[in-house]
């Protein structure tokens, strides 16, 4: 099942926010974000170099800007304005987000299994992360919506990408570019607020993760898996985010949960699985289906 091996990429982004508490805590947004794409960008480019045709470049840089530029600063702003748990929740209405995007695509509908799950998912992550602790910032709830839209029409634009110069080069070069636009960004943050940045091999080991496993991986696994993945079961298989979060907050942080919040947790990961289980059989006539049909 797709869905399954989707959710690894997921899980690895899901430990972001505790590795770079772990290791990176006084750093600035930006510069961790050109930490975690340009030298992965860069390592990948010399595992494997490719270059891009001339009339190539235009849709990598946009296709950059959509799922790596406007993307970490949507999910920067979202970081820095809104409760943690409040951010997390707006990620379980990602699947909702993909069933409306389907629909004005002219995809098929989604099964009330789907809604159900989806409506499931909602609820269970509502009680767990508990979004009204905390003060709402408009700016950030405005931010964590584009986010949502930016990764399934990010999706969308790198899998119609992927299907003209592949895989591989889509990857190295959202990264590149991606990490290049972010570069002035973190040269302000840092000149407005430098850390202090100790050695150390709680650095190291944090930097390590999220250059090989939170990007060299976790976006090779995803845009591999791209190519025959539905928006809808990405949007389900981004639960693995932040549940992934709060197990590597468990490990790093020490935090502690109780009996019923691992039930919850489980509970979210059934419902994406369920929602996989069997094909749409109520579809929506798509524009390629009704032409057929005339005929």
């Amino acid at each position: 099942m797709i869905i399954l091996l989707l959710m690894i990429p997921q899980m690895f982004w899901g430990t972001t926010y505790a590795v770079t508490q772990f290791g990176f805590e006084s750093w600035p947004t930006f510069a961790l974000g050109v930490l975690r794409a340009l030298p992965a960008g860069l390592i990948l480019l010399a595992l494997k170099p490719t270059w891009p045709q001339r009339r190539y470049w235009k849709p990598l840089f946009i296709n950059a800007v959509v799922n790596i530029g406007a993307f970490f600063t949507c999910i920067f702003i979202a970081a820095q304005t809104l409760p943690a748990g409040f951010a997390a929740v707006g990620s379980a209405t990602t699947p909702m987000f993909a069933m409306i995007i389907n629909h004005f695509r002219g995809e098929a509908a989604p099964a009330k299994r789907q809604i159900a799950a989806a409506l499931l998912m909602l609820t269970a992550a509502t009680l767990l992360f508990n979004p009204a602790q905390g003060e709402v910032n408009l700016i950030g709830v405005a931010a964590m919506v584009i986010g949502i839209l930016l990764i399934l029409f990010g999706s969308l634009c790198a899998k119609t990408l992927i299907a003209e110069l592949g895989w591989w080069q889509v990857l190295v070069w959202q990264l590149i570019l991606g990490g290049l636009m972010l570069v002035p960004f973190a040269a302000w943050q840092w000149w407005q607020s430098p850390p202090s940045v100790t050695f150390s091999r709680q650095l190291f080991g944090s930097a390590t993760w999220l250059v090989i496993a939170n990007t060299m991986i976790a976006y090779s696994a995803f845009l591999y898996l791209l190519r025959k993945a539905t928006i809808l079961q990405l949007a389900f298989a981004g639960i693995a985010n932040p549940l992934a979060g709060i197990a590597a907050g468990a490990i790093l942080m020490s935090e502690q949960f109780e009996f019923y919040q691992y039930g919850l947790m489980a509970l979210m990961l059934i419902c994406a699985l369920l929602a996989q289980l069997k094909p749409n059989q109520n579809r929506w006539k798509t524009k390629e289906l009704s032409g057929s049909e005339a005929q």
